[in-house]
Order: structure tokens, then sequence, then C-alpha cells
């Protein structure tokens, strides 16, 4: 009986922080028989666990969907699966928000889409934004101060993507600019799924 007020709690908890993550805006694009595929919309989130020193992305297809099936159908392949990035990245390389620094860092870490983890690096910048330069923001609240500009890349085979009904074979560009960066908090971990405790080592 402990056990499942315990998995109840645990469950309401990761909730209630769903509710507080914000999402950042992001384009995605491949092409399919010569046709052009995109999609933009608020589909990322992004992770910051300072504890631990480790970054993470994760893309729900989902929510790039426009509810037009003639539109959506490059979509379907994606949707019942998120795509999550995770890297290490200690706090103390981070810029200072002291003035307009902005940081550009080589992330190599690890992808897992479609049950399948596969190494990927990623080149993220990291600043400052300019509105929050007037609200002197303290370090105890910083990372609600940054901003992320990255693209990355999904290459189908690799994760076996090409092998599902509408045969996504060509590189899907992920873009993301000015995205929000959240801080992972107790309860928070299942929103990573098993991201959270895979190792990048």
């Amino acid at each position: 009986m402990k056990k499942i007020i315990l998995l109840i709690y645990i469950c309401l908890n990761g909730l209630l922080h769903a509710q507080d993550v914000t999402p950042s805006d992001t384009y995605v694009r491949t092409c399919i028989n010569d046709i052009e595929c995109s999609s933009i919309n608020s589909s990322s989130f992004l992770f910051y666990d300072e504890a631990r020193g480790q970054f993470y992305i994760k893309i729900d297809f989902n929510r790039l969907k426009t509810g037009v099936d003639s539109v959506d159908f490059w979509l379907n392949d994606l949707t019942d699966t998120y795509y999550y990035f995770k890297a290490s990245l200690p706090p103390d390389q981070l810029p200072t928000l002291s003035t307009y620094n902005r940081k550009t860092f080589r992330l190599v870490g690890q992808a897992f889409l479609n049950n399948v983890w596969h190494n990927q690096t990623i080149e993220i910048t990291v600043f400052r934004a300019e509105a929050d330069m007037l609200n002197n923001t303290t370090d105890a609240d910083r990372y609600a101060a940054y901003k992320v500009n990255f693209n990355l890349s999904i290459v189908p085979r690799d994760f076996g993507i090409n092998k599902k009904p509408q045969r996504l074979s060509n590189t899907i560009f992920v873009g993301v600019g000015s995205g929000r960066i959240n801080v992972l908090k107790q309860g928070m971990e299942s929103l990573l799924g098993e991201a959270y405790n895979h190792s990048t080592n």
C-alpha cells in the first residue's frame, strides 16, 4: 500500500512540475521524394541539472503537427517517440551574467530516438537575453536569464526511422532560437524518460 501511495505521489509531483516547464520554439525540416516538409512550434524542452552538470534536449514531435493529415504525414513516423540529447556541461563553464556575454559549447553526448542510443555532437550558444539586462538577475535564478541557440541533424538510419512506413531517409534538420532553459528540479526526472539515468561515458 505504501508503495502505491509513493507511486501516486511521484506521478502527481511530476505532473505539477510539467506545468512549470517552458517550451522553446523549434523549426524542423526534411525532404521526402523531392518535397520539402517543415514545421515550427514550441516543441522542444531544454533542461539543465546543475547538481549533475548535465544538459538535456527533449523534442516532442507531436507538438509539431498542424492537424492537417496531408501536411503532417511526414511526422507520422516520429510522433510515437521523443528525441532526447544528453551531454555534460559543468555550471562553472556557463557565461556570467555581469555583461552581455555569449559562449559557444561543443557538446559531445548521446541522442535517443526510437529506442536507439547514438553518439552525437551538438554546438550550442548560450547568452543572456537583452531584455533581462534591465532586470538585474542574480546568480540564484540565472538559468532563467539564459537563452540558447543551436541546430542539430537527425539521420533516420542511425535510429531505424528509415524502416518505418514513411521511409524517412533524408537528414532531419532541427533548429532552436532563443531557447529557454528549465532547471531540473526534484520530481521532474520522469520528464526525461530513460535519458535521465543513461550514462554518456
